[in-house]
């Protein structure tokens, strides 16, 4: 593959570093989010992120002979080596050689504003352009000085998930976005739980069984969601996973897909 055609596959994404593969790491005084994307004169924009410093790796260059991205300092000192990107579970990868770590994004997912994904072989389906966000995440996060770096990414960040406020707030925001198809609601830095949702079902991940995210279609959630507000003006009570459970257990039955953050069944009601 020539620079053109690596160039090709991976611009207009915002690659996030992932410690060991699924660690979303936050960095600096401001936990900003280690992110950048490739540009054409052979830099690294970090816009994407909100760190108080740049990371080493300054700009790439595309080594044809090794088939491989090397990254290099401020110096043009290679500093790390990538490996050639590949799909995994709907998740574009960008392996550090030798390496666990690994810089990854969501073609479906990623804001990609009249940009070209990336056509086959490398990605299976044709190429074509996206004006907006296929799926959108709704996170709760403890720090918000998070949302200038997320925000690229559609990301919503509210209080904590177990809080009815979380809750109440999702909920507005998904009755103000009625272009929204897909929704994953989670905790902060849980990008790596975003999994394929089926149009008729929530789909609620666990994390050493405590919920970490719920995801399905706008509609859907919204239904949830209503509902569990017009429980709450019922009976107020603080949110849990038992409450939400029981809840869905009550008025979903048939329509809940339970999953560990692996992405492996706990059980299908």
């Amino acid at each position: 593959m020539t620079t053109e055609g690596i160039f090709h596959s991976i611009q207009n994404y915002v690659w996030r570093f992932a410690k060991n593969g699924w660690v979303n790491m936050v960095l600096g005084k401001n936990a900003g989010v280690w992110a950048f994307q490739f540009k054409q004169n052979g830099c690294l924009d970090y816009a994407a992120t909100v760190i108080d410093f740049l990371p080493a790796p300054r700009f790439w260059r595309w080594n044809e002979k090794q088939q491989q991205i090397e990254l290099l300092n401020e110096n043009m000192q290679l500093v790390s080596v990538l490996e050639m990107p590949y799909m995994k579970n709907g998740e574009y990868i960008l392996r550090i050689k030798d390496s666990d770590d690994l810089f990854h994004c969501y073609p479906s997912v990623e804001v990609n504003r009249m940009a070209k994904w990336a056509p086959a072989p490398l990605l299976a389906a044709d190429a074509h352009t996206a004006t907006a966000a296929a799926l959108v995440q709704l996170t709760a996060a403890d720090a918000p000085t998070l949302f200038p770096s997320l925000e690229l990414l559609s990301v919503f960040v509210g209080p904590s998930i177990h809080t009815n406020q979380f809750w109440k707030q999702a909920y507005q925001v998904l009755l103000d976005h009625p272009n929204w198809h897909t929704v994953f609601a989670s905790q902060a830095g849980s990008e790596k739980l975003l999994n394929q949702f089926g149009p008729d079902k929530i789909t609620m991940i666990y994390q050493r069984n405590q919920l970490v995210g719920i995801g399905g279609t706008r509609a859907i959630l919204i239904e949830l969601l209503g509902q569990l507000q017009f429980e709450e003006t019922l009976a107020p009570a603080q949110m849990t996973d038992s409450t939400l459970s029981a809840l869905c257990n009550q008025y979903f039955v048939g329509r809940i897909l339970k999953l560990q953050a692996d992405g492996r069944a706990m059980t299908d009601e």
